[in-house]
């Protein structure tokens, strides 16, 4: 038996160990994902971060946890479906199947009562199409934090912060598109520290928790309890506010950014911004361009031209030494910033990535902006290429995720042992992306 006090960072649990092996605490605390493996049949479980419990039992074919009333627990197993015993009447325990065939057990921290689960796997895939399994009528899952996964079901969602109305700098107004959510959560830190759901609105004026905020995160959730992925979005001045840069006093101005959308060559772009880029390239870069609405070559090679002038905000963030003729998040930023800008004064929107740049989960299927962060860094890593749909985790994202990956098998895989990439862009990948942009 082994024993520890809390649970830090990643810990791994192997076939190869003297079962059974447990864990006590007053409250094991999962700040990272934690997998463990199993024999018989061959699986392995991952605790989600964000998960709590009072002790877990690693056996050769099962897992064994206590979870007490009002904390969540949520774990999920690419391997193998999840069988589970030992529930108490009036639990809540959901138990579902994902599109890419990830079973998922969870128990939110509405639960009432303390539970003792022993978790099997069922030694096959689960499949896709199967139903929740709860054990009192089903409810809305509400495990937020770092360790929910993404949801497909959410689709075309939006999200952004705009100056509040009222008196002092703290009043915002949050504004949204997610037309399935009932419900989201509202935080100005990744984990959602003392955040709590609330019924969705599209427009809610708020009061920032904390005057030093800079960003504030949300999350969506719907009907059937499916939980959207990390949306983000900056904190801009109050309206009245005036931005003392020198000593000359110059005020800077804020506008609307020029450019609000993505543009790639090759992929279906909106036809009005790559109209605007065009605009923008022909007036302020002297380029010869037609206004035609579509990104072809030669707007293209204009756009490459323009990353390289401009290359220590746009490509240096990434570590990148050639131009990509994409336009993604720095190039964005930095057309903003000079259209906001013309003068050449300092600008608005800052050029570097904000740390930590990554904060969702991500995985086949997923579409939003964070996707096309993830789309962008890739391509800039030279592992994604071709044609893909920008803004959308598809197959050709899923491959390049797996390469960047095995190039980093020593960070992302060994700690929990597994052999061959997975595809998710889950905590360790992550992690090792923000690294890779400056965010240590």
């Amino acid at each position: 038996m082994r024993k520890a006090s809390a649970v830090a960072g990643m810990i791994v649990f192997l076939a190869g160990m003297n079962f059974p092996a447990t864990l006590h605490a007053a409250t094991l605390n999962f700040a990272a994902d934690v997998t463990y493996a199993l024999i018989s049949p061959a699986a392995s479980f991952t605790v989600l971060a964000g998960s709590g419990a009072d002790s877990i039992t690693v056996n050769a074919t099962s897992v064994i946890v206590s979870v007490p009333a009002g904390q969540g627990f949520t774990l999920i197993s690419a391997s193998s479906g999840i069988d589970h015993a030992g529930a108490t009447s009036g639990s809540i325990v959901n138990v579902t199947c994902d599109s890419n065939q990830v079973a998922i057990l969870d128990i939110p921290s509405t639960n009432p009562s303390p539970q003792t689960l022993t978790i099997t796997p069922t030694g096959a895939p689960c499949m896709a199409a199967a139903p929740p399994v709860p054990i009192a009528p089903q409810i809305p899952v509400m495990h937020g934090g770092g360790g929910a996964l993404l949801s497909p079901a959410f689709k075309d969602l939006s999200f952004a912060v705009q100056p509040g109305t009222g008196a002092g700098p703290q009043n915002v107004v949050l504004v949204s598109n997610a037309p399935e959510a009932q419900a989201m959560l509202i935080g100005v830190s990744p984990d959602f520290a003392q955040a709590s759901w609330m019924p969705y609105a599209a427009t809610l004026a708020w009061t920032l928790p904390s005057s030093t905020a800079r960003t504030v995160y949300i999350k969506f959730r719907n009907a059937l309890g499916a939980i959207s992925g990390l949306f983000h979005a900056p904190i801009p001045p109050p309206k009245d506010a005036k931005q003392a840069v020198n000593s000359s006093s110059t005020v800077l101005r804020t506008c609307t950014p020029y450019l609000t959308a993505y543009i790639r060559y090759g992929s279906t772009n909106d036809p009005v911004e790559v109209k605007k880029l065009q605009d923008f390239l022909r007036e302020k870069e002297g380029e010869s361009l037609k206004e035609s609405g579509t990104y072809d070559q030669a707007t293209f090679d204009a756009v490459k031209r323009f990353q390289k002038k401009e290359h220590a905000s746009i490509l240096d963030p990434w570590h990148e030494t050639q131009p990509t003729g994409h336009v993604g998040k720095t190039t964005v930023q930095r057309i903003n910033e000079l259209a906001c800008n013309p003068s050449g004064s300092p600008p608005v929107i800052p050029s570097q990535p904000s740390c930590p740049y990554f904060v969702g989960y991500a995985k086949k299927g997923d579409k939003g902006i964070h996707v096309a962060d993830i789309q962008t860094f890739l391509a800039g890593q030279k592992l994604l290429s071709g044609i893909y749909a920008a803004g959308e985790f598809d197959k050709p994202t899923e491959t390049a995720v797996k390469k960047f990956q095995a190039a980093h098998a020593k960070e992302i895989l060994s700690p929990l042992r597994i052999a061959s990439p997975t595809g998710y862009w889950l905590q360790a990948t992550l992690r090792a992306a923000n690294k890779l942009v400056g965010c240590k």
